[in-house]
């Protein structure tokens, strides 16, 4: 049973990230006229997607491991932002997990590298 938060094995390098925060706003709007009423909450989280360059067959275990312990949107593990976001400062250590549900796959190639999917994950607030 793996213990979390989870760390991110070294082997496993970000090829590309889009990182967003996403704010609590309802909307509702009126059948009739269409007039929308605007609801503004204090609630906030970052939305984050990691693209993962391949991975070397020696290497490839460690990933397989991680991949294999998140478990859905059971595992969570930590992120250090302020390479993904140069605006923050301080502790910018945040805590992920899955944005939706369902395991991460991986493959492997034919040439022995390995390829991971890409994760969409969201804060843990």
């Amino acid at each position: 049973m793996p213990t979390y938060p989870l760390t991110i094995p070294s082997e496993l390098k970000v090829r590309s990230h889009y990182l967003r925060k996403q704010h609590a706003v309802g909307v509702s709007e009126s059948p009739f006229d269409y007039q929308q009423q605007v609801y503004v909450h204090d609630g906030e989280r970052y939305l984050l997607d990691l693209t993962f360059a391949p991975v070397a067959d020696a290497d490839a275990a460690a990933v397989i491991t991680f991949y294999q312990d998140i478990q859905g949107m059971e595992g969570t593990f930590s992120i250090d932002i302020s390479g993904y976001d140069k605006s923050v400062s301080g502790d910018t250590s945040i805590t992920f997990r899955l944005a939706k549900g369902g395991a991460p796959g991986y493959r492997q190639s034919i040439n022995g590298i390995w390829e991971f999917d890409s994760l969409q994950l969201a804060e843990v607030v």
